[in-house]
């Protein structure tokens, strides 16, 4: 953390904690410190668009979440007058209606595009500067809660700037109508891509072409709400489910009656190994056998390419309306099944004048599919959609918080403080990716005074899109014990009274975690076709419960 070159001005707002960003983490943590009354005037939201949730404006209006009862704690039951999975406009509703709920107005400030984030130890009233385009924030504890997909990623590909067609990151597309009648390449296999080539043939592209790299699992996301609309009847809580997860630690630390304490390295490793043996049993047992139309599945837990393979599955939205309200007849695997959209093996080399060159895949599960796995191949596309992801963008604002040069600020320069916030190394594909040094209640194991909320890096093809924001509703609740002497009468505020019971402390088995969802699946699937999905195999036993 280092202090810059810049003098910190004397009109600076003095406050005492200043969060950034106002989203799922940065409204929960809003809303803890609001209970505490001492607070008031003295908590800034920084949202640098003009309204909560400003992220949820991007992509194309039939978008919807990906992960069920995404909700936030404490919200008086506003979740229930919502579906299992809320679109984008839903969203932003509901974040609406919960930043009014816990009286949040007051807080928030918008247009706010925070540009640098300063530490000064030497002042200790007020150590932190959050420098915007407007003016600037001195806090005593700074909660960044921009979460792992703030800005689209848009990879540098030779020639984009000769292409003549449109070429746009998925997040950056609006009204799919305009595409009617255009020949569309869409690039990547994420839930963005998947998602946004069902909405383009439907909206009448001339034809839709998805490229995909490497190994997807591609899992019915109708399937999934069957499954969770069964967990009352097998006498289980979604929401019990979720604060469960809450409670797991897959981190150096688990949490208990005693506090924090340290796990011994080897049963960390062996807790780890079973959580990911646990989830790809899990996605394994529903994900559809496209191997005939060049998409593989990932190689099984343990693998040598496992943990280099494993991304995050695509749901696929055959469980929504079309945009014309009619039942959806198809999502991304029934389209590509029935050749209504082709799949490319392969990987997008460069741009030409009126369109892609298409090398081979990067490897891990080729054959199939029409174009790529082998010689370069070049088609003619009217318009290409980059569904290539999302990054945290850190380094926009943490730039001199980082270590070592690949993250471009190398410590600070003059007057740097090691070891730095960000640790930022290049992978194989020259890509520089920078994690957070975070504890397992995303505070920074380097300066106590600044908290990283939504950004722990394990890696989990489970959505754990639930639980972020009772991680940042007990990181409010944690700064306002320590700057108000609030007592802390309940190790997990983010969580009910009742869900507060010694014997749920314990660490929880995410081994247990799956196999409860196997089971639950296997009931769901029963009495259904699948769609003509795999057969399901033998039911695990179900849990009850999770300690």
């Amino acid at each position: 953390m280092s202090a810059t070159s810049s003098a910190w001005a004397s009109d600076d707002e003095l406050t005492d904690v200043v969060v950034i960003g106002a989203g799922f983490c940065g409204l929960a943590a809003g809303a803890a410190l609001a209970a505490e009354p001492a607070s008031r005037g003295k908590v800034r939201i920084l949202e640098k668009g003009d309204t909560v949730g400003h992220f949820w404006h991007g992509g194309h209006e039939q978008l919807s979440l990906h992960s069920p009862h995404h909700k936030l704690p404490h919200d008086g039951g506003l979740s229930h007058e919502y579906p299992m999975f809320k679109t984008k406009a839903e969203v932003r509703e509901y974040l609406d209606r919960y930043a009014t709920a816990h009286g949040l107005q007051d807080s928030l400030r918008f247009g706010q595009t925070v540009t640098a984030v300063e530490h000064r130890p030497a002042d200790a009233a007020h150590p932190w500067r959050v420098q915007t385009e407007r003016g600037a924030y001195r806090a005593r504890r700074v909660v960044v809660a921009t979460g792992l997909n703030r800005e689209p990623h848009v990879p540098a590909f030779e020639g984009a700037d000769a292409y003549t067609g449109d070429l746009r990151h998925s997040w950056h597309v609006r009204d799919c109508r305009s595409y009617g009648g255009k020949r569309v390449l869409v690039v990547g296999s994420g839930n963005s891509a998947a998602e946004l080539t069902v909405a383009l043939h439907e909206a009448g592209a001339a034809s839709v072409d998805l490229l995909v790299d490497g190994p997807r699992h591609f899992v019915s996301r109708a399937t999934m709400a069957r499954v969770f609309s069964l967990f009352p009847l097998l006498g289980l809580s979604t929401d019990s489910m979720i604060h469960d997860l809450h409670r797991c630690t897959f981190g150096a630390a688990a949490v208990g009656e005693a506090g924090v304490a340290q796990r011994d390295a080897a049963a960390e490793a062996s807790g780890w190994h079973g959580f990911q043996q646990g989830q790809d049993a899990f996605i394994r047992f529903l994900s559809a056998d496209l191997t005939a139309h060049g998409i593989r599945t990932p190689p099984p837990y343990p693998s040598e390419r496992h943990d280099a393979l494993a991304r995050i599955p695509v749901y696929d939205v055959d469980d929504v309306p079309a945009a014309d309200g009619t039942p959806r007849r198809d999502g991304v695997v029934g389209l590509v099944r029935r050749g209504a959209v082709r799949v490319l093996r392969g990987r997008l080399e460069r741009f030409t004048a009126t369109g892609v060159v298409v090398g081979a895949s990067s490897g891990g599960g080729g054959g199939g599919g029409g174009g790529g796995g082998g010689e370069a191949v070049e088609s003619a596309y009217d318009a290409v959609v980059l569904g290539t992801g999302f990054k945290h963008g850190l380094l926009d604002f943490l730039r001199d918080c980082c270590e070592g040069g690949d993250g471009g600020g190398g410590g600070g320069g003059g007057g740097g403080v090691a070891p730095p916030l960000l640790r930022c190394e290049t992978d194989a594909r020259g890509v520089v990716q920078c994690t957070p040094h975070i504890d397992s209640r995303s505070r920074s194991k380097v300066v106590s005074s600044i908290y990283l909320v939504g950004l722990d890096q394990f890696r989990s093809t489970l959505s754990v899109g639930p639980i972020l924001g009772y991680r940042g509703y007990d990181v409010g609740a944690e700064i306002a014990s320590e700057l108000y002497g609030t007592p802390q009468t309940r190790p997990f505020p983010s969580l009910p009274d009742n869900e507060q019971a010694a014997s749920s402390l314990i660490e929880i088995s995410p081994r247990r975690v799956a196999g409860v969802l196997c089971a639950g699946i296997v009931l769901g699937a029963l009495g259904s076709s699948l769609r003509g999905r795999r057969a399901v195999g033998p039911a695990r036993k179900a849990v009850r419960g999770f300690g």
